[in-house]
């Protein structure tokens, strides 16, 4: 960055590249000089947009309206103290401009109106981009809902919460304009920080009841225990942890995740896979395992929560020759029961895989 030293454009600074320097100002009468003076450039803006497509609220609540600007390396930022809002209808909501307060959005009188954001430093319209967002606002709020939630311990998540209107509507999230609070803080803690309001964080295994009191009309939610910890994860485990398959067939593995008390959570979305063979076995990050040649392989799941991995119960797998067909083992169900089909496939080279129920599609005929 470079800046202008004197003049009527004194002091104006101007962006180069990506970084941070230091910008001094120097009195020459007093021969002072200023102590810090970092300026950060940042990458170039693209668009701005807000941060939702669409607000409902109740008369006389308020919610935040964001608006972020978006730049060229994928990063965001936020400017809502920095932008003009344009409002298509009068009368419904008033939206607050700079200061703290800045996009706090109030429910003045049933209605929906269109919003834009200006950008005055940057000439940048929301609606030049991606769109404007719409605000509704409908009855008066009756409850507040707050959604069950379940946490292990150590860990911290949002939790979230709605607003029941008169008239049978639900509101945006309302996680930034509750008072926070839990009954037992030795089981879970909760944020009311501007940074992070309504993050719970899981202390010691046990259940609870979080509570969310909405600042403008005083009214709290009512369920109770509405938040469970659960114990920390020892260990992991996966399942099936042997499998025989066919070239070209496909399977999906699941990973648990194993507590103290016995229980068991499924994890499989949250743990990354790897195969010790990929020529043999490859492994997506849901879990399905494609045999592609014949071979064997190891399958592993690692739980970057925990740093765990499946080392005592890692999945064996196996492939066999290519697929001549399939069979369905014989079966009789009696009227009102149910049971679990099961079906193998017949390889070329005599095996037979293990059951391929989870795998395939199934038709019924009458």
């Amino acid at each position: 960055a470079s800046v202008i030293s004197s003049g009527p454009n004194a002091g104006w600074v101007s962006a180069h590249q990506i970084g941070t320097c230091v910008i001094t100002a120097y009195d020459p009468e007093t021969a002072l000089s200023s102590t810090d003076g970092d300026t950060v450039v940042r990458a170039g803006v693209t668009h701005i947009d807000f941060e939702a497509l669409q607000y409902v609220l109740g008369r006389d609540m308020n919610l935040p309206l964001r608006v972020y600007a978006y730049r060229t390396d994928g990063t965001r930022s936020q400017i809502t103290d920095d932008v003009v809002f344009g409002i298509q209808g009068a009368g419904v909501v008033s939206i607050v401009e700079g200061g703290n307060d800045a996009g706090q959005i109030t429910g003045l009188r049933a209605g929906t109106v269109t919003v834009d954001a200006f950008d005055p430093e940057r000439g940048l319209r929301a609606s030049d981009s991606l769109g404007s967002t719409t605000i509704r606002v409908e009855g008066v709020l009756r409850e507040v809902l707050v959604q069950p939630l379940a946490i292990t311990t150590g860990e911290s998540r949002n939790a979230r919460v709605h607003g029941l209107l008169s008239t049978g509507g639900v509101t945006s999230d309302l996680r930034r304009v509750v008072s926070w609070a839990t009954d037992n803080s030795s089981i879970a803690t909760v944020s009311n920080a501007v940074g992070s309001p309504g993050a719970v964080t899981g202390v010691s295994a046990g259940t609870t009841t979080l509570v969310a009191t909405e600042n403008s009309t005083g009214i709290a939610s009512l369920q109770s225990n509405n938040l469970e910890v659960r114990g920390a994860i020892e260990s992991i485990e996966i399942e099936p942890d042997s499998l025989h398959l066919g070239v070209g067939l496909r399977y999906p593995l699941r990973a648990y995740g194993k507590r103290a008390d016995g229980s068991r959570s499924n994890i499989t979305s949250t743990v990354v896979w790897s195969s010790t063979n990929e020529s043999a076995i490859s492994i997506d990050g849901d879990g399905w395992v494609q045999a592609q040649a014949v071979g064997e392989s190891t399958v592993q799941a690692f739980h970057p929560a925990t740093g765990l991995n499946a080392s005592g119960s890692p999945a064996r797998i196996t492939v066999g020759g290519t697929v001549e067909g399939l069979e369905i083992t014989p079966m009789r169900v009696d009227i009102g029961n149910q049971r679990k089909a099961k079906v193998r496939a017949r390889l070329s080279d005599g095996s037979e895989t293990d059951d391929l129920r989870p795998a395939l599609e199934w038709r019924g005929v009458g």
